[in-house]
């Protein structure tokens, strides 16, 4: 039996389409990213969900990221830092922090150009006030690692 026509065409498209899947996920991975959420709606007062991100372009660019999401009634202080470290190592150090306020929604979203050759995390700490402005709770969260 001879070989069915069209077979040549199907390897063909089957192959472009496993060099673009492949191209696409290279693309993807050419930044890195690392995020961690804290759905705290259980465990604490006043906070929701504290989301922390952090994505370092191939440029040195880090996008650190957070959203406090807080309950009615509540507002909270957030201090983000961005920490490095010699790549593992685990020997932390700022680099550089930020801080804002608010209630609701509370989100903190900052550029900074970093070297290579470390590992990079975000850490985030909130403190939250009552309606009445009395501290309530300090929860914290932070990134995952993200070499660069």
């Amino acid at each position: 039996m001879g070989q069915r026509k069209g077979g040549s065409k199907v390897k063909t498209k089957v192959m472009r389409t496993t060099a673009l899947l492949l191209f696409t996920l290279f693309m993807l991975s050419s930044t890195a990213s690392a995020y961690s959420t804290d759905d705290a709606a259980f465990r604490y007062v006043g906070v929701v969900r504290i989301l922390t991100t952090l994505k370092i372009e191939s440029n040195g660019l880090a996008k650190p990221y957070t959203s406090v999401t807080l309950k009615s009634g509540y507002s909270a202080d957030i201090t983000m830092a961005l920490e490095q470290s010699p790549k593992g190592q685990n020997d932390w150090e700022e680099e550089n922090s930020w801080s804002t306020s608010g209630s609701g929604i509370v989100i903190l979203s900052k550029s900074w150009f970093v070297p290579s050759g470390y590992d990079y995390r975000v850490v985030v700490d909130v403190t939250v006030y009552d309606e009445n402005g009395s501290e309530v709770e300090s929860p914290s969260n932070e990134s995952a690692v993200v070499e660069y």
